[in-house]
């Protein structure tokens, strides 16, 4: 789960429980998990006030399919919500699902140093704007392209790494390596990527 408590001072941030969340999302999919899913499903619901969706159904069809473990990865994988803004959580897995958050609409973001620092490259290769807001905060100042890029090529990825480690146990129940696991992929898949992810989501 990607998730980010911003800075009070700067927006109204709210903390929105995981699994209460994941729940909603996981439900429009019924109890059924198959293995495979070559084309994935992929559902929206309203981004909710003030955010918009900077990703949508073919943004995440076309990213998986830059993914040359897409076949192994597929499977299990129930399908992808669009679920409503949060300034806590941009992204989450349970069980199958993965949620990508709705983006605020002015696409300024609040975050503290250290989830700056720990995702430097990633905003750098992103071309985010950067500006300390305070002794603990940093704002960072993505417009759509950058925010689209964030969501795919960190929070995606990121909630991949969890789905990877639950589909690699033998009961496929949890993922028991938890953030780092799913953070250390997240990085290591990207360094990849970038090349073809900036090639194909270049006119996007």
């Amino acid at each position: 789960m990607i998730r980010r408590k911003t800075s009070p001072k700067v927006t109204d941030g709210r903390v929105a429980p995981k699994n209460r969340r994941a729940r909603s999302g996981v439900a429009r999919f019924g109890s059924q998990t198959l293995p495979g899913a070559p084309s994935p499903i992929v559902e929206r619901e309203h981004p909710g006030r003030a955010y918009r969706h900077v990703v949508d159904e073919w943004d995440v069809r076309l990213f998986v399919g830059l993914l040359s473990e897409w076949d192994e990865l597929s499977r299990y994988l129930r399908g992808f919500v669009l679920v409503s803004g949060d300034e806590d959580c941009m992204g989450w897995y349970y069980r199958g699902v993965i949620g990508l958050a709705a983006w605020s609409r002015d696409f300024v973001r609040a975050w503290d140093k250290a989830f700056v620092e720990e995702h430097a490259l990633v905003l750098e290769r992103l071309d985010v704007p950067t500006e300390p807001y305070d002794e603990d905060w940093v704002l960072c100042r993505f417009d759509e392209a950058s925010a689209r890029g964030f969501l795919l090529m960190h929070v995606l990825l990121h909630e991949l790494g969890h789905h990877r480690d639950r589909i690699e146990t033998r009961r496929r129940v949890d993922s028991p390596r938890g953030e780092p696991f799913a953070e250390a992929y997240a990085n290591e898949r990207a360094e990849t990527l970038w090349p073809d992810y900036h090639r194909t989501f270049a006119r996007r």
